[in-house]
């Protein structure tokens, strides 16, 4: 808190603003008393400070935290990734399986869009802050940002499934070290669900391409 200057004025009108103050500093705001004896109130930045850096004591030790944050900035820039795509496939698939793969893909999507919020959320949970740019996600993913070949629909699962089997692999692996490393068995048994649903929508993409 900065230091208060009193008004020089008789003693009444002092006690009056030391009264004001001590409710200020309550509030936690700052105060200024200029010398025509008006109060001026803003907020305390060194409490905002304090706020941004208070610590979460869920039991985990900051270091596994971010350890485990890390994972999970990376898994939600390959999710929002996947997602984008999944949007391109929905907008843009042509041929005369137009109408039913339109449908799926915009199925597939609203999927992946629960995941994305659910894992910023949950790296909010952990105590810090989540990424939210393009060029942040582009940074931090596994995946090729890249315009398929052709627009047929055999095309676009066949790039979807292959982003699916990356974030799948790359799930199983942070298990276990979320888990065991980084004393995380929330976030090992939250990522857990995320990968079996990449398992089965893995699966309707292979039943899809398979050709007898």
């Amino acid at each position: 808190m900065e230091k208060v200057d009193y008004p020089q004025e008789n003693l009444l009108v002092q006690s009056f603003y030391r009264v004001q103050c001590n409710r200020a500093k309550q509030k936690m705001v700052a105060i200024k008393v200029s010398g025509a004896g008006v109060l001026n109130l803003g907020i305390n930045k060194n409490y905002i400070s304090t706020m941004k850096t208070t610590q979460t004591d869920i039991g985990i030790k900051k270091d596994n935290r971010k350890a485990v944050v890390e994972m999970l900035r990376t898994l939600l820039a390959d999710e929002y990734l996947l997602y984008t795509k999944l949007r391109n496939a929905h907008w843009n698939v042509e041929g005369i399986d137009f109408h039913t793969k339109h449908v799926f893909f915009e199925e597939e999507y609203n999927k992946i869009e629960k995941i994305v919020d659910e894992v910023a959320e949950r790296i909010r949970m952990l105590g810090f802050y989540s990424p939210g740019t393009l060029n942040e996600f582009l940074d931090l993913s596994h995946l090729k940002d890249e315009s398929p070949k052709k627009n047929d629909s055999f095309t676009l699962m066949e790039g979807l499934l292959k982003d699916h089997r990356t974030i799948i692999q790359f799930i199983r692996k942070s298990i276990g070290e979320n888990a065991e490393e980084h004393n995380d068995e929330g976030t090992a048994d939250f990522i857990t669900g995320i990968m079996q649903l990449h398992e089965q929508m893995s699966w309707m993409l292979r039943a899809s391409l398979k050709t007898f």
